[in-house]
């Protein structure tokens, strides 16, 4: 057991924190909506669109997403429910590059979608 706790602790050292990933902090509701809202983000568990007017909806892993947006300070703050499953809210740090961006959630780990 010791051994796998050793070997946890040297991995997470291994592993870049999401929030030090390469890009720009999307800071503003003006420049989510303009980068983000209404455009299909895609990764390889799926595909999902923030709209317009505050849903969240798409499929991922097979299974119906949906849920509701808002913009709180500098981040991005959702509820969701995937699959029919409660999967509670947050309020995220949004990194974009490019068409690449990233929702840092408050523990540094992170979801990355490309924006079609």
């Amino acid at each position: 057991m010791k051994f796998l706790w050793v070997s946890l602790v040297a991995v997470s050292f291994l592993v870049p924190n999401a929030s030090d990933a390469a890009g720009k902090k999307i800071q503003t509701l003006k420049g989510f909506k303009s980068a983000v809202v209404n455009r299909t983000l895609a990764n390889n568990d799926g595909s999902l669109r923030i709209r317009s007017n505050g849903r969240v909806t798409g499929t991922l892993q097979g299974k119906k997403l949906t849920g509701a947006w808002n913009w709180q300070g500098k981040r991005f703050c959702r509820a969701l429910k995937w699959g029919g499953q409660d999967m509670g809210s947050t309020c995220q740090t949004v990194v974009i590059n490019g068409k690449n961006i990233s929702f840092v959630r408050p523990n540094g780990r992170a979801t990355s979608y490309v924006i079609k």
